[in-house]
């Protein structure tokens, strides 16, 4: 087998085709290996979705707006929602959990539980440690308040329904009331 390898490399077509095909695997992997160094760069810089808190309002109450505009066909609704808490983070940990029994006279064991528990950090690119998020509890709404242009239907308890699934809130949280200016 060996002298039969040597006749293929001694052959220059050969030689120069295997030459050939090396050197494009090299650049194949140069490339791949920028486009990957490009994006995780890029991964790096994308944006987050989280909304501050002042948008994350506007969006639900844009939200409750279509939605009665499509329920009183008037668009001159007006929606205000207040929010109970802030963006919560829930981090990746790890418990450590220890029970150490002690026997007090042979007649009674009693058991103390010791836990522990440590968060994950990570490190970015840059060096900066943070702990791992693994999930983000979108803000709680503390309640709503809907105006809307009475159009001879009262459908306010259609309109409290509708927020209350939209939102998944109780309907003590929700006031409804026509537009005085609608009377």
């Amino acid at each position: 087998m060996s002298n039969s390898l040597k006749l293929l490399l001694n052959n220059k077509k050969v030689s120069m085709t295997i030459f050939v095909v090396g050197i494009i695997g090299i650049l194949l992997i140069f490339i791949s290996d920028t486009f990957n160094d490009e994006s995780e760069k890029n991964s790096d810089k994308t944006p987050s979705i989280e909304l501050s808190e002042n948008e994350y309002c506007s969006l639900i109450e844009d939200k409750i707006s279509k939605i009665i505009k499509s329920m009183t066909g008037n668009d001159n609704s007006k929606v205000i929602v207040t929010l109970e808490s802030s963006y919560e983070y829930v981090y990746l940990n790890e418990k450590d959990i220890s029970n150490d029994y002690t026997n007090e006279n042979d007649t009674e064991t009693k058991k103390k539980d010791n836990s522990s528990e440590k968060y994950i950090i990570i490190e970015d690119s840059s060096g900066n440690e943070s702990a791992l998020i693994v999930t983000t509890l979108s803000p709680k709404i503390r309640g709503v308040v809907i105006i809307y242009d009475y159009n001879g239907v009262v459908i306010d308890d259609e309109i409290k329904s509708a927020v209350m699934a939209a939102l998944d809130i109780s309907g003590s949280k929700i006031y409804v009331s026509k537009s005085k200016q609608s009377n």
